[in-house]
């Protein structure tokens, strides 16, 4: 929750900006494609991430997962805000939604807390 609202912030300070400056009336669609190729790519990467979680430490697969969420926002960091950077980030949106789909946290959060307190929790 904690971490998909600190990458929400460059949404919604810098990208959506940024969409309606440069993509204008085709923002609408350019947005709804991406997104349609990001639910197909974690949906369709999102059960071998898992399954390669449980089979390496789960937290190197958290950190890809951190890496991937945070992956837009450092593009536009270190690129500027311009229409380049806009699309660069949109790539690396789509190539940062792979672990999405995982549940790779609550999976890690499972893993650390003791079974007399996962009601609680």
């Amino acid at each position: 929750g904690l971490q998909q609202a600190a990458v929400a912030v460059a949404n919604i300070f810098c990208i959506s900006v940024l969409q309606g400056e440069f993509w204008g009336i085709n923002q609408a669609s350019y947005s709804s494609i991406i997104g349609v190729i990001i639910n197909i790519i974690a949906t369709v990467a999102g059960g071998p991430f898992g399954r390669m979680s449980d089979k390496i430490d789960r937290r190197i697969a958290f950190m890809i997962f951190a890496v991937g969420s945070f992956l837009p926002s450092w593009v536009m960091l270190f690129m500027g805000m311009d229409e380049r950077s806009l699309w660069a980030c949109q790539v690396a949106l789509i190539l940062g939604s792979a672990p999405t789909a995982a549940n790779v946290p609550m999976a890690m959060l499972t893993d650390v807390t003791p079974p007399s307190d996962r009601e609680i929790a």
